[in-house]
């Protein structure tokens, strides 16, 4: 949208401010990369950047080979 890139400094200043009244201690934020327009807002606002990743499996053991 054309308001892209105007709104997220606001918005994310007002978010902030709001916590600081009424929270203490650490503010975690999960955020998708690829975005580094949000990503330079959050480390101008002293947000660090740490990224994970999970990943799980599950062995379904053997695999079948159907015979027609």
């Amino acid at each position: 949208p054309s308001w892209r890139g105007k709104l997220e400094g606001p918005l994310l200043h007002a978010a902030l401010d709001r916590m600081r009244r009424f929270r203490t201690g650490t503010i975690w934020l999960n955020h998708p990369a690829g975005d580094p327009a949000t990503e330079t807002l959050l480390k101008a606002s002293n947000f660090q950047l740490r990224r994970s990743l999970t990943v799980m499996r599950k062995n379904l053991g053997q695999a079948r080979v159907l015979k027609n």
